[in-house]
């Protein structure tokens, strides 16, 4: 292997590296090729921990688009706030969470430092965006100050935003907007380093190459830089430290200049539950792939739901659960389709299977017990389950 060849799979590498991207175990990732529908994927557990893990954008030119969003984190309820929820959609094990309960009347102060929210001075949660730190922040001071009769009509609107699909379609709208320009110069430039800039290596060499190249090289990450500039501020009007971080790198990286978009899209929809974004995002088959796994976590949480020694904690997480999975419910009949018949377990795919669990469909061949996963009792499949 000529030295090259071996700087090309160096860059080569560096730059699929970039298209690695860590998302909370949590997490919901829309990935796409330009101009078709995304599909979703969990973070990879190969790659990974407990917490997290990660997610492959696509790769080669047409360069897609990667849209990162997770189910509500936080629990509210008319009393208080408790930094714990029981979904776990992406694994039979819950990732660790903060659990710390406190009630408004408690609280003295709530702020953001970056992506923490901080009550009383303490860390209550860490988002995974700006925005979304902010918008947790924004609603607990909003609760405190309210009167108790007024809390719960206040958290339905703040669910219903998060499931307003029409307004996770403008945002969408809004990126593409933004990023036509962008769109061409990352796959543009992809070309240049993988492709044009190789064969004139071939054709010329090193000696008369080099200088160009590296002009050539440095003018579009600028370039691209610029864009992404003028994207990001229409879009996150309200991060400009974020934005000169990102622009910067982008500058002294080229690599990761490719990737542009993936910065800009990653955290576009992390105001929205994932259900809407699927929405917007799949076609109808993955939409409802995705909302049946949703719906069966929602009417169906791994046990124990909740295991806090607070009752406050408890009774917090499941009113918040049962409003949540209120609003999905109604998403999803909005979307056409019977949350009812979205839960229905899947039929025998043995004759000696006898029993199977309503929360991951797994079928057994005893009578009764409990699902070794999930710990729900098992059910036959004439018997409807009930819900927690």
């Amino acid at each position: 292997m000529t030295e090259s060849q071996q700087l090309l799979l160096v860059i080569a590498l560096i730059y699929l590296s970039d298209c690695l991207l860590w998302a909370h175990a949590r997490a919901i990732a829309f990935v796409s090729t330009f101009g078709k529908k995304g599909r979703w994927k969990q973070p990879s557990s190969l790659l990974g921990n407990p917490n997290g893990g990660v997610i492959v954008a696509h790769p080669f030119p047409p360069l897609g688009r990667v849209f990162v969003c997770r189910p509500w984190p936080v629990s509210f309820s008319p009393a208080g706030a408790f930094s714990y929820v029981a979904q776990a959609v992406n694994s039979d094990e819950r990732c660790e969470q903060p659990e710390r309960c406190v009630r408004y009347e408690d609280i003295q102060s709530v702020r953001t430092r970056s992506k923490e929210v901080r009550i009383n001075d303490v860390v209550f949660f860490r988002a995974d965006s700006e925005p979304l730190a902010e918008s947790i922040a924004g609603l607990t001071d909003k609760l405190r100050r309210l009167p108790l009769e007024e809390r719960a009509a206040t958290i339905d609107a703040t669910l219903a935003t998060a499931f307003d699909e029409k307004a996770a379609g403008r945002r969408v709208e809004a990126f593409e907007d933004a990023c036509t320009r962008l769109r061409l110069f990352c796959n543009g430039l992809f070309i240049f380093i993988f492709l044009a800039g190789p064969s004139l290596v071939w054709f010329f060499g090193w000696t008369w190459c080099w200088a160009p190249l590296l002009l050539v090289l440095l003018s579009a990450a600028a370039v691209i830089a610029t864009e992404y500039y003028q994207a990001h501020r229409m879009l996150y009007p309200n991060e400009p430290g974020n934005r000169r971080v990102q622009t910067a790198a982008m500058c002294l990286n080229p690599l990761g200049a490719i990737r542009a978009r993936d910065a800009l899209s990653r955290h576009l929809l992390a105001l929205h539950h994932p259900l809407a974004a699927a929405r917007v995002l799949c076609d109808d088959a993955s939409f409802r792939d995705f909302a049946r796994r949703a719906l069966l976590d929602l009417h169906f949480p791994l046990r124990p739901v909740c295991r806090a020694a607070s009752a406050d904690a408890n009774d917090i997480e499941r009113w918040f659960r049962e409003r949540l999975r209120e609003t999905a419910d109604a998403f999803v009949r909005r979307a056409g389709f019977d949350p009812v018949e979205l839960i229905e377990a899947d039929p025998p795919e043995e004759k000696s299977s006898r029993t199977y669990c309503p929360r991951c469909q797994r079928q057994y061949e005893r009578a009764a017990g409990d699902c070794a996963i999930c710990g729900w009792s098992l059910m036959e499949w004439c018997i409807l389950p009930r819900e927690a």
